[in-house]
Order: structure tokens, then sequence, then C-alpha cells
């Protein structure tokens, strides 16, 4: 007995050194494709990407009413921005000393009295904008992006765990779908749409592990994860659907009625709810007012579909695809143009799977009939809902879908591997091989676009692509020749990031419609002329539900910037009116105006 255990120490050894040397590869590929994309962080920085941003990014604290009067996002996204908020306020040097104050043109009181912007029913608070420091955007673009590299590595490690070598099938497109043009453009939006990606993932894993194995564990794990995901947004519990055929088809092998039903529905019913309250403990405290705002998301969207009669299929199949091809696997050519040619190659990657269990795998025949089902569950559940009963689909609505056809074509090379035959394993091989090459072209193409976004940084971290950033970077440099004061006054309602200028030792004067008489007279002290920045704009939106001013504003408004043209233009930057209540990101081509005080030449 000793003998045959020191006969079993190297191969032990060996077996220990080649798992550490997958493992550490793994996460090296992992910090690579984070380092790869790192600088795509910093597209439009520092200004928010996407409206919906706001949703999660409020300013300030809202009141426990407040909060629930406005459809929003669910509680891990606000839990990002929390997490961003805390770094930016304990170990940002700008961040300890600066409280900003929010401003909105949604309502024109809202500078003077911070409440207003809930006085009026129809405004959504969510959107307020006008945050003068927005690197806690940018903070939480890296809390979105490392937490997503979290849920990736543990998928990798439990793959590792139980399939060591054999992992590579599935760990590769999963670096290829982390390197995809839409996984990065929701992490770079700070949307929960990118880790419901991944939740979607490790719950096709689980619910794939609970018919492999007979074994209710990955039940439970997917229930909890769909409580999880729901509270980034309410359709994942879509996702329900398949927990739910899985219970049902998985047969495990227990003799009495309890053990195979009735305790697997308990305790994953149990442990979505732990999940579900535990992610948002509001839950416990405020339940009517959380179901009420989840009623309230849902019946916008119900009223949306009925408004809109009969949802736009093929608008919404050129979504699917779009996503999907180009988005995802990162087809070349445009695929509303070539539908035959789309169709055909997304059917032939969502039956690889299907076909690869059906004829090459191992398993039993009741086993692959649950398999089948199951994938086609979540492809029920991510792509045939939006598909069908969306009026207006939107090609991110199927991400999560893409992500998983992704991954089943791993298991398909996995299954395809595990037969002796030759040629199977051989064409396992190939397969993995193309997504390989894949990823490689994914890894150059994003290091292309990433190298391009630092060649347009100016001044640090400003997008050189923005017309208030080019405003921002040529005032600094006036006032380092010494020509001007370190003090420069900033519109509000251009809402003008101002970090620049307080990263420079710049004192910011902020000047709006009512206060700006009070506030320039503060610039008269100083022997050098002071320079300042507004962006000429219009009183209304770029959609039409987006409202517009009373003639009463719109006379107040125009009255301040004749005010402001009547001191001496020193640069202009961008071309286009600014639209004051647009609720989306502000426009790169903004029309900003560079002025200097000199109170002789005012007209």
């Amino acid at each position: 007995m000793p003998a045959d255990s020191e006969s079993l120490r190297p191969g032990r050894a060996r077996h220990f050194f080649l798992n550490f040397i997958l493992y550490f590869g793994v996460l090296a590929a992992l910090i690579f494709d984070f380092k790869l994309t790192e600088p795509l962080l910093f597209k439009t920085s520092p200004y928010e990407g996407w409206d919906e941003s706001m949703a999660y990014t409020e300013a300030s604290r809202l009141s426990l009413t407040n909060r629930f009067r406005n459809a929003t996002y669910g509680s891990i996204e606000e839990f990002k921005f929390r997490i961003a908020k805390f770094i930016y306020k304990n170990f940002d040097p700008v961040g300890k000393k600066l409280s900003p104050r929010r401003w909105t043109n949604n309502v024109l009181s809202s500078y003077q009295r911070s409440s207003a912007i809930f006085d009026s029913p129809s405004f959504d608070g969510t959107y307020s904008r006008g945050i003068l420091d927005r690197r806690p955007f940018l903070i939480a673009r890296y809390v979105n992006a490392i937490g997503g590299l979290v849920l990736a590595a543990i998928l990798c490690v439990f793959w590792i765990t139980r399939y060591r070598y054999k992992a590579l099938f599935l760990i590769i497109p999963l670096l290829w779908f982390l390197l995809s043009f839409g996984y990065q453009q929701e992490v770079i939006e700070v949307s929960p749409n990118g880790w419901n990606a991944l939740l979607a993932i490790m719950i096709f894993v689980a619910l794939t592990d609970v018919i492999e194995r007979r074994r209710p564990a990955g039940l439970y794990i997917s229930a909890v994860l769909v409580g999880f995901g729901a509270n980034s947004k309410i359709d994942f519990l879509l996702l329900g659907l398949p927990v739910v055929v899985t219970w049902i088809v998985a047969g495990f092998e227990t003799r009495t009625f309890f053990r195979r039903w009735l305790r697997p529905a308990l305790t994953c019913g149990s442990l979505f709810l732990a999940g579900l309250i535990l992610t948002n403990p509001r839950l416990l405290y405020a339940l009517p007012l959380a179901i009420g705002e989840q009623l309230h998301l849902l019946g916008q969207v119900r009223g949306e579909a009925v408004e809109s009669g009969v949802s736009s299929l093929n608008h919404n199949y050129v979504m699917l695809l779009k996503e999907f091809l180009a988005q995802c696997v990162g087809a070349p050519w445009k695929v509303a143009k070539l539908h035959s040619l789309s169709a055909g190659v997304a059917l032939v990657a969502c039956l690889f799977f299907p076909l690869s269990v059906a004829i090459f795998s191992e398993l039993d025949a009741g086993r692959k009939r649950s398999l089948l089902v199951v994938l086609a569950s979540f492809y029920v559940s991510l792509w045939v809902v939006s598909l069908f009963f969306s009026s207006d689909a939107h090609d991110r609505y199927f991400l999560s879908g893409s992500a998983v056809a992704m991954i089943s074509v791993g298991y398909a090379s996995l299954y395809l591997w595990r037969r002796t035959s030759l040629v199977s394993r051989a064409f396992a091989l190939l397969v993995m091989c193309l997504c390989l090459v894949f990823y490689a072209g994914r890894a150059k193409e994003t290091g292309g676009q990433a190298i391009k976004v630092k060649e347009r940084l100016i001044d640090g971290d400003l997008d050189g692509t923005m017309s208030r950033n080019q405003a921002v970077s040529s005032m600094i440099k006036l006032i380092e020749t010494g020509k001007y004061s370190k003090r420069v006054i900033i519109d509000q309602h251009s809402y003008t990031d101002i970090r620049a200028f307080l990263e420079k030792g710049i004192s910011p004067i902020l000047i709006n419609m009512f206060n700006f008489r009070q506030e320039l007279a503060k610039s008269e002290s100083d022997n050098r002329s002071t320079l300042g920045l507004y962006a000429p704009g219009k009183g209304t939106g770029s959609a039409a539900w987006e409202g517009k001013w009373s003639d009463q504003e719109c006379t107040l408004y125009d009255s301040y910037v004749r005010y402001l043209s009547g001191f001496d233009t020193v640069e202009k930057f961008g071309s286009n009116p600014m639209f004051l209540l647009d609720w989306g990101p502000v426009d790169p081509a903004d029309k900003i105006v560079v002025f200097e005080t000199q109170r002789s030449n005012v007209k």
C-alpha cells in the first residue's frame, strides 16, 4: 500500500501542476480582456453615454416615496453606483471635497429648490442631469466591468473543476463573448443587460448540469440567480421558465413523490424569494411600494404594446439577427440586407448544440430529450418572447439569448470531444479553433478601437470628440498662460463637467438664468479678465414627448443668452443648438461658446 501511494504522488503532482497552469492561464486571459477593453470605458468621458444610466446614478439621495414614484432599475444597479459613490467620496481627491448640487432644466426652479423636480407627476426624476463632476459614472463603468469579470471567473472555475482541460471548449466562446461589441456596449453604458447575460449563461450551465447528473443542486442555484437578476430588470423573471421546465423533465432518481416533486419545488421557491429579498431589502419594509413600482413598469410596457397594435415582427427579427450575428458573433456583413444568409448562419449556430446532443452525445435518450427541451425553453424566454411580444425591440433585448447560443456552441464541441471517434474529435477541435480565430479577430478589432479612444483623450481622460471637452481644455490652456483669472464662469444649462477645472485649482462660478447677474458680479473684483462658457440652446427636447418651456420661460432664457453674448467671444466649438429638455445623452456637437468678461464690451 505505501508503495502504491508513492507511485501515485508524481501523477498527483503533475495533475495539480497542470490544473494550476490552466487556472492561471484563464485568469491571465480574463485580465487581458479587461486591459484590452479598459480604454473603451473612456468613450464620451466624462459624459454618460446613455440616458438609462441615470436610473441608478441619481446624484442625490431620494426619499422612499420619491424613489418608488418613478420606474427604475433594481437594487443591483443601485448597488453598483453606491460602490462608485463610496469610492468617489472616500478615495477621489475631488470627490472628498466636492458636494455637487444637482441641476436639471426640466423643472426650472430645481436649482433654487431641489425637491421641485418631483412636483411634476409626469417628470421622471431618474433622468435629471447636470451633475458637476461625472467621475462617479466612470467609476461605475469600472465596477460594472470588474463585476462582469468576477462572474466570468466563477464560470471558468466551475468548468475547469468539472471538465479540466476540456473546459477550454467552453472558456474560449466565453472569452469571445466578453469581447463582443454587444456585451462591451452594455458594460460602458452601465446597463443591467451585461451582467444579466452572464447570469443567463450561469443558469444555462447549472440546468445543463442538472440534466446530465440528475441532481437538483443546479436547479437551486438557478432559482437564486433568477431572483438576483430580477432585481436588475424585471423581465429577467422570464428565465424562471427554463427552471420550471428543468424541474419537470429532470427525472431525478428518487422513489417518493415528495422528494421528486415537492421538495425541489419548495426549495427553489424559497431560494428564489431569499435571493430576491437579500438583494432588494426594500421588499421587507416597503412591499406595497416595491410591487407598485414593478406593476407601474409593466403597465407602461403593456400600454405601449396596446397602443402600437401588432408587433413589428420584421423589425424585431432584424434586431435579433443584428444582436446575435453583428453585435456578438461579429459578422462582417449587414444583416438587415442579407436576410437569407443571416438567418442561415444563425440557424446553423443554434442547431449545432441540438444536433451534437442528439447524434454524438453519450447521454441516454431521456437526458438527450431533456437537454433539447431545456435549450428550447431558453430560446423561448430570451428570444421568442421579445420577438413576438415587443412592439419595438431593441437589439440589446436579445443579448442574453445570444450569450447562451454562443456558449451552447462550446457545449456542442465538448460533446463531440467526448466521443472516441477521430472524426468527431477533429471536428470539435476545428470548431474550437474557429472560435479562437474569431476571438482573436475581436481582440484585434477591440484593440484598434481602444487605441483610437486613447488617441482622442485630452487633458487626461476627456474625450476630445465632445465639444464641451474641447472648450474646457482650451480654457485651461488659456488660463495657464497667466492672462486670465483662475476662476471660470460655467453655464449650468450647458451641463458642462467642471472636474478638469478643479484638478487644476481653478474655481468655477456656476450661473443660470436665475442667478447670473449676482454671480457674474463676483468676477468683477479680479484685475484680470475671467473666462466663461455657455451653450446657446432651445427650451425643448429632441423628441415631441419631452415637452417645451412656456413663453415666459423661453423669454427669460433668451434674455440670459443675449446678456452672455454681449461679452467678447474667445472661441466657439460645435455647431448644433442644444436641446435643453432632452433626456438623452448630451450631443457631442453641441455649440459651446467661450467668452471673456470685460464689462465695457457688454451690450
